[in-house]
């Protein structure tokens, strides 16, 4: 049969949740993005499965502000990064219990998505704010009184950007080099768009529509776009004679996937649809 298992969160919900990178290797530490009520006197961040120990910050040292995203600090077992509600993002170490501000409480929105950039010696991280704006930290800098630890702010193209309809798109991903980051945004012909920005200068250096059977949202519908964070190589179906179907994996292309919803749509097939979209570049 399926065995099911109900692990206690300690608080009234989460957001999201983030596994030990080492799980399942000796390790089986879950981090959470809990809600935070006002009244709260501490959040539950992390829970150990093998031994149902829980890990309680006090809310007048972690902010008092509901956490929506949780990222493991690439394959560090004991750090987590905790993106708010009220725009800041949080470093928390369990092992030493110390806490530190990656970004301060912002007007350009909440934190609904982050991604560490170098999962293997981790220094980077890039957040993604809920009206599409796109931040790159180099948490070396962190406490640093001479250097920040903001290195870019990356917006999407102006005079082709819907801010408002741009609060349903989440996500971000890497290209194969880890130098071009790419995130979803709704243009001002309410059709999901993705951004490019370059690492190395935070310029953005272009945008790409998919193909037309992901991009019509219909008026009255609330388009919501969800990028996954897996790059995977290329794949085409082509159809030869007799209906024949091929699949063909060309060179020096690079794919993201990601998911286009409407709560309100006449057109069914956008619907919960899985989309691929194409990079040219080296492969994995």
């Amino acid at each position: 049969g399926v065995l099911t298992r109900t692990i206690p969160t300690g608080q009234r919900g989460v957001n999201d949740v983030a596994f030990d990178p080492q799980f399942g290797r000796g390790k089986a530490c879950v981090a959470f993005a809990p809600v935070i009520p006002k009244h709260a006197r501490y959040a539950t961040l992390f829970r150990d499965l093998m031994t149902d120990e829980a890990f309680h910050m006090k809310t007048d040292v972690f902010p008092k502000s509901d956490v929506l995203c949780v990222e493991f600090l690439g394959q560090n077992s004991s750090t987590a990064l905790f993106g708010h509600r009220s725009g800041a993002i949080s470093l928390v170490d369990k092992r030493s219990r110390s806490f530190m501000r990656v970004a301060n409480t912002s007007e350009q929105g909440s934190v609904i998505s982050m991604l560490v950039v170098d999962k293997q010696n981790p220094s980077s991280v890039v957040s993604k704010k809920s009206f599409g704006l796109c931040l790159l930290y180099d948490i070396r800098n962190l406490g640093s009184q001479q250097r920040r630890s903001e290195v870019w702010s990356m917006s999407p193209p102006r005079g082709n950007f819907n801010p408002t309809l741009s609060s349903c798109c989440s996500g971000l991903a890497l290209d194969p080099t880890q130098t071009i980051l790419v995130s979803p945004f709704i243009d001002e012909e309410r059709a999901p768009c993705f951004a490019l920005w370059s690492l190395l200068n935070g310029q953005c250096i272009g945008t790409k529509r998919p193909n037309s059977g992901a991009t019509m949202i219909t008026r009255g519908a609330l388009p919501h776009c969800e990028l996954n964070r897996t790059i995977t190589p290329t794949w085409e179906m082509i159809v030869g004679k007799g209906d024949q179907v091929s699949i063909k994996r060309p060179k020096k292309r690079w794919s993201v996937w990601f998911k286009l919803a409407t709560i309100k749509s006449i057109a069914p097939h956008c619907t919960g649809s899985i989309h691929q979209l194409s990079f040219p570049g080296d492969q994995l």
